[in-house]
């Protein structure tokens, strides 16, 4: 299940329960529309945190070396926009 204008505060350990010991149990999040906080638990949670598209400085600095870098770029493109 996808939640979304969330944003992930910590990440939830199975420590209390033995089979899922060392494991990541669920998380902990702060609604953005509201700036409610709860916890959701999980049997698997997935890290989708995205990557520096919306930092043009980041783009520069790392765009492929062997591809001139075009005179114009949508922030956050990748060398094929």
């Amino acid at each position: 299940r996808f939640v979304w204008n969330t944003q992930v505060t910590g990440l939830l350990r199975g420590d209390e329960i033995p089979a899922r010991r060392e494991r990541i149990a669920g998380v902990e999040i702060r609604e953005l529309r509201t700036g409610a906080q709860r916890q959701i638990a999980a049997d698997e949670v997935i890290l989708a945190t995205g990557g520096f598209q919306s930092n043009l400085e980041m783009v520069r600095q790392y765009w492929p070396a062997d591809t001139p870098f075009p005179s114009r770029i949508l922030i956050g493109s990748g060398r094929n926009s």
